[in-house]
């Protein structure tokens, strides 16, 4: 921008530039316009003069020093100098400079506020931006320094996963060994079980032996006053004297048959039948055995013995006999049934006797399939076929 006391200056050295112009010839004019009273605002260079004076003095301070270049002595030597129309020309030109000045000047006060106003804005935003990356810069760091952390534990984890591996896969191959060998065991175990009770079975189902066995040499010698229960069955006999009797007799529970109807059957619930052993025996255990409901034809084996005791008799006669106790037979259990004696002594027994006291709720007659007696033979007085 053009101070205002520069652009006067060059003003005036271009107009003492000019040649002088002789005056005289628009002396009339110019007194008319200056002497006159009453067309005094005619001149136009007067009134522009002064306004421009009083403008430059708002819109900038140093036309304080510079007021008087504006003042009426000034404008009358200019007028003697160049004449009045020239004088007229160079004053609008100057008005025409000045406006321009001011026109100039006036806007860059504002454009510079608002510059400034921008500058602080944009300096705000950049702190801003600054303190954002100062902080996106930190968060970088960190995350930086957690990858090389992460990377850092990369090969111990991988280590520990190793290990991981290893010991899990010697552990399962330790339990997969203890499965196939626990396995292997109990195969041998159950094949031992199952060959143990094959050869119970072949050894008449007990593995103990049976000295009421009538192969062996025992028999029924007496039912007391107990019945045979015949339910179809004929007795022939020739005056009076049975020739043929059915099957089913008190020997049959001395047999090794079991299947149904190889029984004896007697009148009632209760009954007794003794037997002879093969030889004196001391006796320490009996077993009853039954058909299993499944093997019976209609499903039910209510005829089957209850409640029993077992006596030891020195004779035939013998009412008293030696209790060995008494025993209950459960058709919910197995069919073949082991009762230990419940009273022991050291006197062996020739003669053995079941009294049977109840049986599962059949009214009409009671089964007896087979009944052993175990223990442990007299040897000197061994008679039987063996």
């Amino acid at each position: 921008m053009v101070p205002l006391d520069l652009l006067c200056r060059l003003l005036s050295v271009s107009v003492a530039s000019i040649p002088a112009v002789d005056s005289t010839k628009d002396l009339a004019y110019e007194n008319i316009i200056v002497n006159s009273t009453n067309v005094s605002n005619i001149s136009p260079s007067k009134a522009l003069c002064m306004e421009f004076c009083s403008r430059l003095q708002t819109f900038d301070p140093i036309m304080s020093g510079n007021a008087s270049l504006c003042s009426p002595p000034w404008q009358n030597c200019l007028r003697r100098r160049f004449g009045t129309v020239t004088y007229t020309m160079l004053t609008i030109g100057l008005l025409v400079v000045a406006t321009l000045y001011i026109c100039l000047k006036s806007p860059s006060v504002d454009i510079t506020q608002s510059v400034q106003t921008d500058l602080s804005e944009v300096k705000n935003k950049l702190e801003d931006l600054s303190q954002q990356f100062l902080t996106t810069s930190e968060i970088q760091r960190n995350v930086e320094k957690k990858l090389n952390q992460i990377v850092t534990l990369i090969p111990k984890l991988t280590e520990v996963t190793i290990k991981i591996r290893d010991d899990l896969s010697q552990d399962l191959s330790n339990r997969i060994q203890q499965i196939l060998q626990t396995i292997s065991q109990s195969h041998d175990h159950v094949n031992s079980l199952v060959q143990e009770h094959l050869t119970k079975y072949d050894a008449d189902k007990t593995a103990m032996i049976d000295y009421a066995l009538e192969s062996a040499g025992g028999r029924v010698v007496s039912t007391r006053d107990t019945e045979t229960y015949y339910k179809g069955d004929h007795v022939i006999s020739l005056f009076g004297v049975p020739i043929c009797q059915p099957s089913k007799t008190p020997q049959s529970i001395i047999q090794p048959g079991v299947l149904p109807g190889e029984c004896w059957p007697f009148k009632g619930q209760t009954g007794s039948a003794i037997v002879q052993l093969i030889g004196p025996v001391h006796i320490s255990g009996v077993s009853l055995e039954h058909i299993p409901k499944s093997l019976s034809p209609n499903g039910k084996i209510d005829s089957a013995p209850k409640d029993f005791s077992v006596w030891g008799l020195t004779n035939v006669d013998d009412q008293e006999g030696f209790f060995f106790g008494k025993f209950t037979y459960g058709i919910e259990r197995e069919p073949l049934q082991y009762f230990s004696v419940q009273r022991k002594t050291q006197t062996p027994y020739l003669l053995v006797e079941m009294k049977v006291h109840s049986n599962y709720g059949n009214p009409e007659f009671t089964c007896v399939y087979r009944l052993r007696i175990h223990g442990e033979l007299e040897q000197s007085s061994f008679g039987g076929f063996l």
